[in-house]
């Protein structure tokens, strides 16, 4: 395990050329202290911790310090854990993964400025991108916004449909299911970048559409082209002041798509 350690840590060296010099942060009223793996770990305990061991390491990836309770008195024990530890979080990092996980609006903002840039360059349309602003903050107002994303639980989804439900009682399963697509293309990206653990897939369960989610009356074809013309504007006529625009836009061009598919 010892060999496993060290290895790792002299491949970590050798793939930065030029590693910066590492900046030592000050742990206060440290009792004892070891540095072990060349000082890729640092293992102390403090006068205040009660004599249990805890461990320090440095990622210069993110420029912060992993600082975490070995939950243990014994320190040949502690000395054991620290270098499994090191290898988790080695390993984690080789992969591309983050080890400090992002907020649940960190998170989405990061998304956003992605999808603003397929705007840029003509991949999706500004309206796509404005269903997908509407989608993404209601996934954040769903997790909570200063939730890291790397704490919810897969299944956590399953009970986004009855989220949407609550909040919008005449809300239909078919726009659950377009909001679940955005959400999952928006981890999967995630995953790209790093952010979770290519494992992860948010897990919305079954939400079944009903056949006859949409009932209408027939239409004539002068019924069906007035509506068709009038959805075509009827979204960019939200005031804009109105408090939640972006929200009022989404379902306005939901319904327009519905209208599409009518005929």
């Amino acid at each position: 395990m010892l060999q496993t350690a060290k290895t790792i840590a002299s491949d970590s060296r050798k793939v930065q050329e030029a590693k910066p010099k590492r900046v030592r942060s000050t742990v206060r009223l440290m009792s004892e202290e070891t540095d072990i793996l060349d000082g890729e770990v640092r293992v102390f305990r403090t006068k205040h911790s009660g004599d249990v061991w805890q461990m320090r390491m440095y990622v210069p990836e993110e420029k912060k310090y992993i600082r975490l309770s070995l939950r243990t008195r014994d320190k040949d024990a502690a000395l054991k854990l620290a270098k499994n530890e090191y290898i988790k979080f080695s390993a984690k990092i080789q992969s591309g993964e983050k080890v400090f996980s992002l907020s649940a609006e960190d998170f989405r903002d990061r998304y956003i400025e992605y999808v603003n840039t397929l705007v840029a360059d003509d991949q999706i349309s500004k309206g796509r991108a404005g269903n997908i602003r509407t989608y993404t903050k209601h996934y954040m107002d769903f997790v909570g916004s200063t939730t890291k994303i790397q704490n919810i639980p897969s299944k956590k989804f399953q009970e986004y449909h009855a989220f949407c439900r609550k909040k919008l009682s005449t809300i239909t399963m078919t726009v659950v299911v377009n909001e679940s697509i955005t959400i999952k293309q928006m981890y999967k990206w995630g995953i790209n970048e790093g952010y979770l653990p290519p494992t992860y897939v948010p897990d919305f369960g079954k939400i079944k559409v009903r056949k006859n989610e949409v009932r209408r009356e027939s239409f004539t074809v002068k019924d069906y082209m007035a509506l068709v013309n009038v959805g075509k504007t009827w979204f960019s006529k939200v005031p804009k002041d109105h408090p939640n625009r972006e929200e009022e836009i989404y379902y306005r061009r939901s319904i327009q798509d519905f209208i599409l598919r009518l005929y």
